[in-house]
C-alpha cells in the first residue's frame, strides 16, 4: 500500500467537492456491531456516500464511495481531495483505482491523516 501525505493541514474548502472525508464508525447494537462507512464533503458536512455492514472489509467503503461518485456524476470533480486515515479499506488497490481513474483523479489529490500518533 502506498502512503500518502496529509493535504488538508489548515486547508478549508471554498465550495462543494473540494474535500471529502471517509471515515468508519462503529455501531455497538444488541445483536453486534455494525460499521458505518461514510464519506462526508467537508464544506456543506453533507454525508454524499454510505453503507452499513457487518464487517470492515474494503468493499463497505468502495460501495460509500460509489454512491458518491454517483451522486456527483457529470460534475467536475477535478480539483478535490480525497482525505481518509490511514485505513486498509482506503489503501486497498480497488479503492485507489476507483477514485483515480472515476474523474481522472489526479493521484497527489489523495490524502491521509495519521491515524496512531
Amino acid at each position: 500500500y502506498r502512503k500518502y501525505k496529509n493535504q488538508i493541514k489548515g486547508y478549508k474548502p471554498d465550495g462543494i467537492n473540494k474535500l471529502w472525508v471517509a471515515d468508519i464508525t462503529y455501531i455497538d447494537t444488541d445483536s453486534g456491531v455494525c460499521y458505518l462507512h461514510l464519506l462526508t464533503d467537508a464544506f456543506s458536512h453533507e454525508i454524499i456516500g454510505w453503507s452499513l455492514s457487518e464487517s470492515l472489509m474494503a468493499e463497505h467503503a468502495l460501495e460509500a464511495l460509489n454512491m458518491a461518485l454517483d451522486k456527483f456524476s457529470g460534475y467536475d470533480c477535478s480539483s478535490l481531495i480525497h482525505h481518509s486515515d490511514r485505513g486498509v479499506q482506503y489503501c486497498s488497490n480497488l479503492y485507489v483505482e476507483k477514485v483515480w481513474n472515476k474523474h481522472k483523479y489526479d493521484r497527489r489529490r489523495l490524502s491521509y491523516r495519521q491515524c496512531c500518533g
